[in-house]
């Protein structure tokens, strides 16, 4: 079975292809880096976080009112999935906070990016350009 981090390399790899072709097929020459590029802006599938790993850091956040802001690109990952679950909880305040963060976890619920670095993307890609 394969990481959380894996599957959103693998993912985002495959999305990168796609583009490259879809330029391609419109007569673009596009680089590595206006792909990752693109790609970074577009919504991800989902947040490609362990669900035990986002139920402990959603529930500290909770009861701290915030998201840890520690490491840069980890930070917004964290401060965007609380606002989504924030979102979540309003709109179905009845459902259980395990199940809200399970949505999230999942990709079918929230507003997931890939939270990736221009410079680890090209890293991620290398090779298949």
């Amino acid at each position: 079975m394969s990481t959380p981090t894996q599957q959103r390399d693998r993912e985002f790899i495959r999305l990168c292809k796609l583009h490259y072709e879809n330029l391609k097929h419109q007569g673009q020459n596009p680089t590595p880096y206006r792909i990752v590029l693109d790609v970074l802006a577009k919504p991800a599938p989902s947040y490609y976080v362990d669900y035990y790993y986002a139920t402990s850091n959603l529930r500290r956040a909770l009861s701290r009112g915030s998201a840890s802001r520690k490491a840069y690109f980890c930070s917004r990952l964290w401060v965007d999935m609380l606002n989504d679950y924030n979102e979540l909880k309003k709109r179905h305040p009845q459902r259980s906070f395990h199940e809200l963060v399970l949505d999230l976890c999942v990709g079918v619920a929230g507003h997931p990016r890939f939270y990736i670095s221009p410079r680890r993307a090209l890293e991620i890609v290398k090779g298949h350009f």
